[in-house]
């Protein structure tokens, strides 16, 4: 009603008859102005479309995963590419440091996520008309610590006639915290020992990495030590001869033909000065007593303080053989013995009978006699300093076997020695 009656005082005042002069001109520069403002908005400051790329996708509730005692796996940072619309004056005036993307990981849990992303823009009279992806997969996987054992590789070649002895690595075990699929796919903890040229006890510090069964390095996880103290003896090889010790005889009547042993030679380890000083590896004792026919024997070796036998059982195989004691004779006539050392001023002149016969009772293993022949043995006797006469000379025999007893019948030569 106030309304009306200012209404109607307005338009009995003077001000409004001006106001009605020229009526028609002022509405026209009001369409015109409009009109104008219009052209303006349209073709000086149009709207425009502007996509502004790689925006930064903000995790929403990070710490919250975080004390579930979960990780993110694989990609932990997104970017999205973000089209906004709006006038020209107020698009090209946008940055990417007037937006907000965000991923909400609250409520998720272990394996592949698919996260909605919400968008925000802090400049008026301009929208975000839309986003590269609409969402983002997000890998969780849970935290998890487990002790993994330490194994050492060795890595180059020892000094020549030098191996290693046993190895010593603290700690043995070390504890792995990451990501649970990570640290199930470790197989053990690696360090890498170079032995290049080492002739002598090593104790060292090495460093260690996780790895699968194939050896490749399992990356994204934390080890409890990065180190561990090794400690590997090195030790001298030397090829040594294998003697048989013996006690006792073999039973009367019987020979020990000889005695064989396998391995003839064995390869022993120690420290160099103790390995320096061994000449042989010696069986433990073997008693001969009472041996009446050949046999083999698994005897122990007699191995010194500090020496072991790295490729090979610490026994030999010890075969002996023994034989029956047998009687064989070789019969000669005096033709046949050897008269040695003469001298060219004398004459020698056999004076026993050429019929006379010579026997050589030869005693030994049956394999010996079984095969024994004339030639195997010369008879003779020595004129090397006798002067004229008739000497009865004492026979001797030679032979390159060594039988065990030999016995010549008759004992004596009867010669005639005179002068030329």
């Amino acid at each position: 009603m106030n309304l009306l009656k200012r209404i109607n005082s307005w338009k009995q005042s003077p001000k409004y008859a001006k106001f009605q002069r020229n009526i028609a001109p002022k509405i026209l520069s009001i369409l015109f102005a409009v009109v104008f403002w219009l052209y303006v908005m349209d073709q000086v400051n149009p709207e425009m479309v502007k996509t502004i790329p790689d925006v930064k996708v903000e995790m929403l509730n990070l710490e919250s995963v975080q004390n579930e005692g979960m990780v993110i796996m694989g990609d932990k940072e997104f970017y999205v590419d973000v089209k906004l619309k709006g006038r020209r004056s107020e698009v090209i005036k946008v940055t990417a440091n007037d937006l907000l993307i965000t991923a909400d990981l609250e409520g998720f849990q272990k394996g592949t996520n698919n996260i909605m992303l919400n968008s925000k823009i802090f400049v008026s009279n301009v929208a975000i008309e839309s986003l590269s992806m609409n969402s983002i997969k997000i890998s969780l996987d849970r935290i998890v610590e487990v002790a993994k054992s330490v194994k050492i590789e060795y890595v180059g070649t020892l000094a020549e006639n030098y191996t290693t002895g046993d190895l010593s690595v603290t700690p043995q075990e070390i504890t792995v915290k990451g990501p649970e699929s990570l640290v199930n796919n470790i197989s053990s903890i690696r360090g890498q020992l170079d032995l290049t040229e080492v002739s002598n006890q090593l104790a060292k510090e090495i460093p260690v990495t996780p790895v699968d069964l194939d050896g490749n390095v399992v990356n994204g996880v934390e080890l409890g030590k990065n180190y561990v103290t090794v400690q590997i003896g090195i030790y001298k090889l030397s090829n040594i001869p294998v003697g048989i010790l013996t006690s006792n005889e073999v039973a009367e009547g019987y020979k020990l033909v000889k005695m064989e042993v396998l391995p003839a030679v064995i390869t022993i380890r120690g420290n160099e000065e103790i390995v320096s000083n061994v000449e042989s590896i010696m069986t433990e004792e073997i008693n001969l007593m009472d041996l009446t026919e050949t046999t083999e024997l698994e005897v122990a070796l007699s191995l010194p303080e500090g020496i072991s036998v790295p490729f090979a059982e610490q026994t030999a195989t010890v075969k002996i053989y023994v034989e029956p004691l047998m009687m064989g004779t070789l019969e000669y006539n005096s033709a046949e013995i050897a008269i040695e050392n003469m001298n060219p001023e004398l004459n020698y002149e056999v004076l026993t009978p050429e019929s006379t016969l010579f026997i050589a009772y030869v005693q030994d293993s049956q394999s010996v006699v079984s095969e024994l022949e004339k030639g195997d043995m010369k008879l003779s006797v020595d004129v090397g300093t006798l002067e004229e006469g008739d000497r009865r000379l004492e026979l001797k025999y030679f032979s390159e076997t060594p039988y065990t007893s030999v016995r010549l019948s008759p004992e004596t030569l009867l010669i005639r020695i005179t002068r030329r």
